[in-house]
């Protein structure tokens, strides 16, 4: 399953010398810090990719991470809410990540 949600309007963008800064609201903060899943933030450095083949590639990608939910953030950042811990620790040992030839930053 993969969404793409309306968490935009809890995100704040900011630059300081020539570096993005993403801020959440508290209320965006919510669905981060819920125990029962295990977030990754990633940026993909071609933000002009389709949302729709950038979830069906992960899925290939990480197929090992069992089911896992994609939200665009906005600007190349995506939520990655994983279901298994197994997953999320393959994923961020593992790598590093591409999409094609383009890289997935963690």
């Amino acid at each position: 399953m993969f969404t793409k949600t309306s968490i935009h309007s809890s995100i704040n963008y900011s630059t300081e010398k020539n570096v993005l800064i993403v801020s959440l609201m508290p209320e965006g903060k919510e669905c981060l810090y819920r125990p029962q899943h295990l977030n990754v933030i990633v940026k993909l450095f071609r933000p002009s990719m389709e949302f729709g083949y950038v979830v069906y590639k992960l899925k290939q990608a990480w197929s090992f991470a069992n089911d896992f939910d994609v939200i665009d953030l906005d600007k190349g950042f995506l939520l990655i809410k994983l279901s298994s811990k197994e997953g999320f620790s393959t994923i961020l040992k593992q790598g590093p990540w591409f999409i094609g030839d383009h890289f997935l930053s963690i």
